[in-house]
C-alpha cells in the first residue's frame, strides 16, 4: 500500500447529531472490507459513536487536505 493510501481517511459525519469522526483506510480490513473499497459497499453498516444513528455521510479525504 502506498504512503498516500496510508494517509487517506474516511470521514464519517452523523446527519442526526452532527458528530464527525474518521477511519483510517488501512483499518477497513478489520471490518471485512479491503482498503480502497467503495464507500457505498459499507456505509449502511456505519453507526455514529455519539448517538447511535445509522444516518451518516461518509467520504474519503487525504490528511494533507485542509478545509477552506
Amino acid at each position: 500500500m502506498s504512503a498516500a493510501a496510508l494517509a487517506r481517511r474516511i470521514v464519517v459525519e452523523c446527519l442526526h447529531c452532527g458528530h464527525c469522526g474518521t477511519l483510517r483506510e488501512a483499518d477497513l480490513a478489520r471490518y471485512g472490507e479491503r482498503p480502497g473499497a467503495p464507500i457505498a459497499s459499507f456505509v449502511k453498516r456505519l453507526t455514529c459513536s455519539e448517538c447511535g444513528s445509522h444516518s451518516v455521510r461518509a467520504y474519503r479525504r487525504d490528511l494533507e487536505q485542509t478545509s477552506r
